[in-house]
């Protein structure tokens, strides 16, 4: 479906990692918001926000070991 070019480098997939938990997290507050607190950050928040980092990080391993045993087959 797509190359993984994004996820060739370290610098590469922690900036996407990063990118994604900060998305996120911004959601996570705007949730409070909307929910009629304030708009802070809470430990809920923080969980999701780890959660979403290394869970990108867990793929980007994924892809790359993926990659690496086909390329060994061919």
């Amino acid at each position: 479906m797509f190359d993984g070019r994004g996820f060739s480098t370290w610098p590469l997939a922690t900036l996407g990692a990063a990118l994604m938990a900060s998305f996120f997290l911004l959601i996570m507050t705007l949730m409070e918001a909307a929910l009629g607190n304030p708009a802070q950050i809470t430990r809920a928040g923080i969980s999701v926000t780890a959660a979403a980092f290394f869970g990108y990080l867990g793929v980007v391993f994924y892809l790359w070991h993926t990659n690496d045993e086909e390329a060994e087959q061919h």
